[in-house]
């Protein structure tokens, strides 16, 4: 009887944990927002001249929270994809000056380690197409932090367009250390990091690929790599050009 009970109670018991999950990242998102604009002011010297060593103190600061903030949001996508709550909204865009906004965007995060991101689109041209630039920004914002997380200072981070039948494709490759082969066919697997990945960094929860993944899939889209351990991985994507705007 106590067993039958308890297994009536248990969706009850994940419903309760998803929405507390859910709150919990709600809250933590709006102080840590506050302190990323709070440090961004004061590396701009809005309450005063700073000197490199004072700067350089905070922009260390400014990508620790980034990258708490970065976590949070992983927390919240995967509670939206778990509860059926990750909704699409699809707009008329040009995808790629949205693509190349969104690069730019990362070009200073680049630049604090070191690390050369350019964006190559070789001429291409295309018309107004149906996306959801949010998801697009997910998409890249997930896989430019991996190239830089995994990159040494010196190297260099590409994101490249062509186009397809069909399909823009995106790619975003690096220099970095690569995917172990053993590993490979765990790389979009929820809460999986590679081991050369733990070596190099021991914070991170192995959610990026995982939403990256179900973004794209979630967009008709398609998402596969190319890697060698120890000389770095391109990661592809690719965006539907068949829905044109009516």
């Amino acid at each position: 009887m106590t067993d039958e009970k308890d297994n009536k109670d248990e969706p009850k018991k994940e419903t309760s944990r998803a929405e507390f999950a859910s709150i919990l990242v709600h809250q933590l998102r709006t102080p840590l927002t506050g302190i990323k604009w709070t440090l961004s002011g004061l590396m701009r010297g809005d309450l005063g001249p700073i000197n490199e060593e004072q700067k350089k103190f905070l922009e260390r600061c400014y990508e620790d929270n980034d990258r708490v903030i970065s976590i949070v949001n992983d927390i919240l996508s995967l509670d939206r994809l778990k509860t059926g709550k990750f909704q699409y909204s699809y707009v008329e865009t040009q995808v790629i000056d949205l693509i190349e906004s969104i690069v730019t965007s990362f070009k200073p995060l680049a630049d604090r380690n070191g690390i050369s991101l350019v964006f190559e689109k070789d001429g291409l041209s295309l018309p107004l197409l149906i996306v959801d630039p949010n998801k697009i920004h997910t998409v890249l914002q997930n896989l430019i932090e991996n190239a830089v997380t995994y990159s040494k200072s010196g190297t260099t981070i590409k994101v490249e367009l062509t186009s397809q039948k069909d399909e823009l494709v995106v790619a975003v490759s690096d220099q970095g250390i690569g995917i172990p082969k053993g590993e490979q066919s765990k790389i979009f697997t929820e809460f999986f990091r590679a081991t050369n990945a733990i070596h190099q960094r021991r914070d991170g929860i192995g959610l990026g690929l995982f939403i990256v993944k179900n973004v794209v899939e979630g967009q008709g889209g398609r998402v596969w790599f190319e890697t060698e351990e120890g000389k770095g991985t391109t990661f592809f994507f690719t965006v539907p050009t068949n829905k044109m705007p009516s």
